[in-house]
């Protein structure tokens, strides 16, 4: 009707704008990252990394309003990871783990005193 009162912000409060992705990668490291839509646990992203991108498992997902994702800065989710990605990133953890042995073998080789903790590989 026409002498209703305009709507009060409050009354699309509950809808959610976004969501605040916890995504896991390689060797325990996680991020936190906006995304437009609703992803389920398990499913992987390719996300803004420090140096390009990066592929992780998304692990939690938390609704984000209005008030939230204006106050939050967080690097944002790029897209849904293709099968193919997912199939290199796996490689890329078996190749870690082959770089890894080859490594502990010249260390102990040549007598070098260091520890070697991980070798990792970007996933771009």
């Amino acid at each position: 009707p026409v002498d209703s009162p305009p709507p009060s912000p409050t009354m699309y409060a509950a809808v959610p704008v976004g969501y605040e992705v916890k995504v896991e990668f390689k060797h325990g490291r996680s991020g936190v990252y906006q995304h437009t839509e609703r992803v389920e646990p398990d499913t992987h992203l390719i996300v803004e990394g420090d140096r390009g991108t990066d592929l992780g498992m998304v692990v939690g997902v938390v609704p984000m309003y209005q008030q939230a994702m204006d106050q939050k800065k967080v690097n944002k989710v790029k897209r849904l990871a293709t099968k193919e990605e997912v199939k290199t990133w796996k490689a890329l953890v078996q190749d870690e783990a082959r770089a890894m042995k080859y490594i502990k073998h010249q260390v102990s080789r040549h007598g070098i005193s260091i520890t070697v903790h991980r070798a990792e590989f970007q996933f771009d």
